[in-house]
């Protein structure tokens, strides 16, 4: 389903945020699983999807920096709380997406 919504992005709203939920060992340490989500994430930001967020255990942090940050540059961490929500809908209205 995210490969056939990325591959037409004129079903999108323009400047989407993309959001993987979630990553884990299969992905990050075996490429298999969200492989489509893993190739996506792997193109970096494009102009449909200027930013991403991916949920990555803890444990995994690291590799997902390594594996992402050459294409997103610098990963900021994030979890459940009020200064994350803050964050993302701050970027959301930055990017266009949200009023």
């Amino acid at each position: 389903m995210l490969a056939k919504q990325a591959a037409n992005e004129t079903k999108l709203a323009p400047h989407a945020m993309l959001v993987v939920d979630e990553l884990g060992r299969l992905e990050l340490l075996r490429g298999c699983g969200l492989i489509n989500a893993l190739a996506i994430l792997d193109a970096g930001p494009t102009p449909q999807f200027p930013h991403a967020i991916a949920v990555v255990r803890e444990t995994l942090l690291d590799e997902a920096r390594r594996r992402f940050e050459p294409h997103w540059g610098k990963v900021t961490v994030i979890g459940p709380d009020d200064a994350a929500r803050n964050l993302v809908l701050e970027t959301a209205r930055a990017a266009g997406g949200a009023h």
